[in-house]
């Protein structure tokens, strides 16, 4: 008896001495990225170990945020490599329900509408960057040229992004709602750093509100993780992110895709083996046109291709008249089985009018109201149509009346 108390205490202390490691190396995650978030910016652009792992003549294959993460040891402190991510973000993508995407489904992470109507980011420069060849200002422009998002320099807005140099490349997910921050790390002589501009371009994708391509839930289907060669400590970098959405179908050529080496172990192995032949993943040369499409539509702009109209078994109240040519069609499949549940789960039926088009069964079909206090509801002040508290309560059980208050 004495023997198997000993077991027990000695079973439970081991138990306990694991946890207090795993809770301490979390602290130490944690506390990191504070360090990362209050971070200065970088004294060291052209130290030894920022470019001990490169050859000349691939300086700038090399300069993409995954491998300079790695090189700079901050890689193990961001998600994806590259990402500042809150605790609630961490709990909604990686232990939440399975959703097929690479983007946001809060949109209350959304940057919010200017007078113009036209989705906004707020920024400035912090007073030590540096930008003499107009990299911030060519990444801008490819959101200002190929999308409705507006990049304006900052007044006195509470929600913003500051550019800094810091010790690596980084960005939060979507708008915090308060000062956020974009690193750039400056780049070395050799022009090894986060100075270009489709790692800007990568950063400031992520501060609207997308993931990573290879991410996405439906990713097994055409690539290969090949766990094995990821240097140890850095496989969750590779995590799926479960409670996120798709505008576009899986894009190779994404500006938002890793490189097949990402965190490999050794210089040149595969770490990401695509399954269709012929194929380069990991660009920056700047947005894919799907990269467009896609922030486009997650965006609700008008400029977002639009989808042909689709005949419905109950008619949309107040449907749009001219939903666009069907030359500008994107390729999603009308009543998608996988991506259709997956938006009106995401509550994205409340406020995306296309996503209405592309899912008539979800969004729009067997409209009604299942409670007599549905209309009293949808007509409230408070909108519970779309307020983020009651809106998955509300399309479910009084559709009707969210359609009717709410049309397209």
């Amino acid at each position: 008896m004495v023997a198997y108390s000993s077991m027990l205490l000695l079973l439970s202390l081991i138990c306990f001495a694991h946890g207090l490691a795993l809770h301490e190396k979390e602290t130490t995650r944690e506390m990191k990225k504070m360090d990362l978030l209050l971070a200065g910016p970088s004294t060291h652009p052209d130290h030894p170990d920022h470019v001990e792992i490169l050859n000349d003549e691939d300086v700038a294959d090399r300069s993409n945020e995954e491998d300079i993460n790695q090189a700079t040891g901050i890689a193990e402190y961001l998600n994806g490599g590259d990402m500042m991510m809150t605790q609630k973000q961490e709990n909604e993508v990686i232990t939440g329900k399975n959703r097929q995407g690479n983007a946001i489904t809060n949109t209350r992470q959304f940057w919010s509408k200017a007078a113009d109507g036209s989705p906004t980011v707020y920024y400035e420069r912090d007073a030590s960057f540096q930008d003499t060849n107009g990299i911030l200002d060519a990444a801008i422009k490819e959101f200002t040229e190929y999308t409705c998002i507006k990049w304006v320099p900052r007044t006195n807005q509470r929600a913003y992004v500051t550019f800094f140099h810091g010790s690596g490349c980084y960005s939060s997910v979507g708008m915090t709602g308060r000062g956020q921050k974009i690193s750039l790390q400056a780049n070395n002589a050799r022009g090894y750093g986060c100075m270009h501009v489709g790692v800007a371009v990568h950063e400031m994708i992520h501060a609207i509100g997308m993931f990573h391509e290879q991410s996405r839930v439906d990713r097994d289907q055409y690539v290969t993780i090949n766990k094995a060669n990821i240097v140890a400590g850095l496989a969750y970098n590779f995590d799926i992110m479960k409670n996120t959405v798709a505008p576009v179908e899986y894009d190779y050529d994404s500006i938002m895709h890793y490189g097949k080496t990402a965190f490999s172990r050794e210089r040149g192995l595969i770490t990401i083996e695509v399954k269709k032949q012929g194929i380069t993943i990991g660009q920056r040369s700047g947005m894919s046109t799907l990269n467009k499409k896609g922030i486009n539509i997650m965006y609700n702009c008008e400029s977002a291709p639009t989808v042909a109209p689709v005949a419905t078994t109950v008619a949309p109240v107040n449907p749009n008249p001219n939903p666009g040519p069907v030359a500008n069609t994107i390729a999603v499949k009308i009543d998608d089985p996988i991506l259709c549940p997956a938006f009106f789960n995401a509550n994205l039926c409340s406020t995306l009018c296309l996503i209405r088009t592309i899912c008539p069964g979800e969004c729009v079909n067997n409209a009604e109201n299942k409670d007599g206090r549905c209309t009293g509801w949808a007509e409230s002040s408070r909108k519970y149509c779309v307020q983020t508290k009651y809106v998955g309560y509300m399309w479910r059980n009084c559709k009707a009346a969210c359609l009717k208050q709410h049309p397209c």
